[in-house]
């Protein structure tokens, strides 16, 4: 399933017609896996958000030229299963993905707090939001 802006928001409701006709929904991305979609091999926006304030952050801590940063990619696709999924959608997944799987959900809303700390570490290494702004104002300045 694409992650469209209108299917995503509207998540629930395609699953809960799937499950009803016991169709696999595979997902782009980790999030709608842990809203009830099957399995993915894709996105995972925490991960893209913390490589994304490191870019930030060498941007405005060390003098890095946003012109001449390289476009950069996430690094790795996530395998993100959800098995109370597979159950619901009648899906008898084989231990072999299982076994590859980078995280296994087993029903909705698992996010945990170790995602919450690693983002909170990141931005930890600016010295104070002051200084952030202090740093993106003159940013924006030398740019006009």
């Amino acid at each position: 399933m694409p992650t469209d802006n209108l299917v995503v928001n509207n998540l629930e409701s395609v699953l809960q017609v799937a499950e009803e006709q016991k169709i696999p929904v595979i997902v782009g991305e980790t999030d709608s896996v842990k809203r009830g979609g099957l399995l993915t091999l894709g996105l995972d926006y925490h991960a893209l958000g913390v490589q994304t304030g490191e870019m930030a952050i060498r941007i405005l801590t060390e003098g890095a030229n946003p012109a001449e940063m390289p476009v950069e990619f996430q690094k790795q696709a996530k395998l993100v299963i959800n098995t109370a999924a597979a159950e619901r959608m009648g899906v008898t997944l084989p231990q072999s993905l299982l076994d590859k799987a980078d995280e296994i959900a087993a029903g909705l809303g698992d996010h945990e707090p170790q995602q919450l700390r690693e983002a909170f570490a990141a931005y930890a290494k600016l010295d104070a939001v002051a200084d952030f702004d202090a740093r993106l104002t003159a940013w924006q300045r030398n740019r006009i």
